[in-house]
């Protein structure tokens, strides 16, 4: 992750999607390689930090995690929290507004600065 950051924020890259969210447990290894990478080039690039992968983890895994991860970015802020992949009505009015009040306060907070949405379509 350094050698690919060295290269690619210099020639210009400047934002950075993290969707894999789990910095303790599934994801560890990622969060380990990125996390160092990402400090050293953090003044010069815009992040979204995903609430939640594809399968849509408890609200509370989700915090856990996410505030994890924040730690792992080194100054406890992202400019983007994205929840991922919201695809049903019954997602959106259960889950999403749940991350959605949770989110609104780590933004009042000022730890986040935009709220985002992934929608998924399968035809």
């Amino acid at each position: 992750m350094d050698a690919v950051l060295d290269i690619a924020v210099p020639a210009g890259v400047n934002y950075i999607d993290l969707i894999y969210n789990d910095p303790l447990n599934a994801h560890a290894d990622y969060w380990e390689a990125i996390g160092p990478a990402i400090r050293r080039h953090r003044e010069r690039l815009v992040l979204t930090l995903h609430w939640g992968f594809v399968y849509h983890e408890p609200v509370d895994h989700c915090q856990l995690c996410f505030d994890q991860a924040l730690e792992c970015l080194g100054n406890g802020y992202v400019e983007i929290a994205m929840l991922t992949m919201v695809d049903s009505e019954s997602l959106w009015q259960n889950w999403a507004m749940q991350g959605i009040e949770r989110l609104d306060q780590y933004r009042r907070d000022g730890r986040v600065g935009f709220i985002g949405l992934s929608l998924y379509f399968a035809p």
